[in-house]
Parts: structure tokens; C-alpha cells; sequence
């Protein structure tokens, strides 16, 4: 048997305030490897950590996206010298090496504000139901359509973990039962991201297609590097590497995207 590991972490909130005008975005990404391949992928990004900040060990800080660009926590640091220059650095680093290394990107955007009244707790059903069913089908769509997939995921999001394992055990099954078979381990694994340089990819990964979606044309080259590692089939990345709830015409599933993506 083999397996393909899938790390995932997020970008923005799940929370819906019913009187604001704006309730942005909620991101959630996926950095698929295969068994073979993540511990090479781990030391890549461990390498450019240890060049970014030589005088810090890998392990002492995070590759957290939204600290790095804003300046804070291990970020603020006065030794760090962490101008624009250096932000740039980190992202263009962190994305070079994604690029030269065998993992799939997934992406699930979820438009909180075209979902009317529905309740937070949807955001994170429909976005964790959506990803798995991704997985799902990029593995059934292997060669040796035996390989099977399981979930690491950084444990300190706010979501509890039992409502994360409820929705992506809700969706296994439901594809379980339609499809015959089901190739995505029912138990994800929770791990805490500062010992696992794949979920702070998946951080960093997050946070470049909310900057994309946002509009954020600092962000955009960063995005472009990405997308060709982002998850395609039949020459299609809309539905597959980058998916939207909900779509153009309202519906809570749908192959359409946000930005300037592939046609």
C-alpha cells in the first residue's frame, strides 16, 4: 500500500458577524506528498529556514505567514531586521522551494459573505468536506488506484478537532457509499506546527491565495509560482487545485475560482 500524506492549515476565520459588511474570506489549504518524498520536503524548507535566519535554529520559529508580513510574535524581533526586503525574502524562499519539490496543492475558498445566513459552524463543515473530497478523488485518480491518503493537521486551530473529524469522517463515508470504495483514512492525525515544516508550508500556502483573493497584487507573483503545483486534472484547476464555496451561481459546490486563474 501506499500512501500520500496531506498537510493542511488555514487563512482568516470561520466566524460569520451577521452585521458586518465585510466578512472576507476563510481559506483552507492542503500540501499533498507522498510517503517517499516528505521527509526530503521537510528538510528543504528546514535549509531555507536555517539560511533565513542562520543565527536561529529551524526549530526555534515558524514559518507562519500572517506573523512574518505583519511583524509579530518571534517576527518583532529588533536582530531579525524584518523590513519589506526581508518579507519578500522569506515568501519568495518559502515559494521557491514548493516549487522545486514534489507535493499538490489544494485549495478551498470559502466566500463567507455570499453565504447568507448560514452559521460559522458551515464554514468550516463545508471547507473540510470540500478538501477531503479532493483528496478523495486525486487519489482515486492514481495509477495504482490502491494508494491511500491521510490527514495531518496543525492542532491549534480554533475549530475543536472533534467537529473537523466529524466532517471529514461525514464525507469519507457519504463517498464511501456512493462510489463504492474510499481511499482517505477516516482518522485524521493533529500535530503541532512547529515541529512539522509541512503545516507551516500549508500556513504559507493559505495565506498567498487569500492575499491572491483579496486582490493583493504584492502577492500575485507568489501566487503565479504556485499554481502550476496546484492540483489539475484534465488540464483543469478550477474544481480540483483551487475550489469555491460557494460558486458563481450561488451553490454551495461548483468548479468556478476567484482571480485571474486558468481558463
Amino acid at each position: 500500500m501506499i500512501v500520500y500524506f496531506l498537510y493542511a492549515d488555514e487563512s482568516g476565520q470561520t466566524k460569520i458577524k451577521r452585521n458586518s459588511q465585510d466578512n472576507g474570506l476563510y481559506i483552507l489549504s492542503g500540501v499533498l506528498v507522498h510517503e517517499k518524498d516528505w521527509r526530503s520536503v521537510e528538510k528543504k524548507l528546514a535549509d531555507v529556514k536555517q539560511y533565513l535566519f542562520p543565527r536561529h535554529r529551524p526549530g526555534e520559529w515558524e514559518l507562519h505567514a500572517q506573523e512574518i508580513w505583519n511583524s509579530k510574535e518571534f517576527f518583532a524581533k529588533e536582530d531579525l531586521r524584518l523590513n519589506l526586503a526581508k518579507k519578500e525574502e522569506i515568501f519568495s524562499r518559502v515559494v521557491e522551494t514548493a516549487c522545486e519539490s514534489e507535493i499538490v496543492i489544494i485549495n478551498v475558498i470559502v466566500f463567507k459573505d455570499r453565504l447568507g445566513r448560514r452559521l460559522s459552524s458551515a464554514v468550516m463543515k463545508s471547507s473540510w468536506r470540500r478538501l477531503t473530497g479532493r483528496f478523495e478523488y486525486f487519489l482515486r485518480q492514481r495509477p495504482n488506484r490502491a494508494d491511500d491518503g491521510l490527514f495531518f493537521i496543525d492542532s491549534s486551530q480554533k475549530t475543536p478537532q472533534t467537529e473537523i473529524e466529524n466532517a471529514i469522517l461525514g464525507e469519507v463515508r457519504r463517498r464511501g457509499n456512493r462510489l463504492g470504495s474510499r481511499h482517505v483514512i477516516e482518522n485524521p492525525i493533529f500535530v503541532e506546527s512547529d515541529r512539522w515544516n509541512l503545516i507551516q508550508l500549508a500556513d504559507m500556502v493559505a495565506y498567498v491565495v487569500h492575499r491572491h483573493c483579496r486582490k493583493d497584487a504584492r502577492f500575485e507573483r507568489w501566487f503565479k509560482l504556485l499554481e502550476p503545483k496546484m492540483y489539475h486534472s484534465g488540464g483543469r484547476i478550477r474544481g480540483f487545485g483551487i475550489n469555491e464555496i460557494p460558486d458563481s451561481l450561488g451553490r454551495e459546490a461548483g468548479p468556478h475560482s476567484c482571480g485571474k486563474l486558468l481558463p
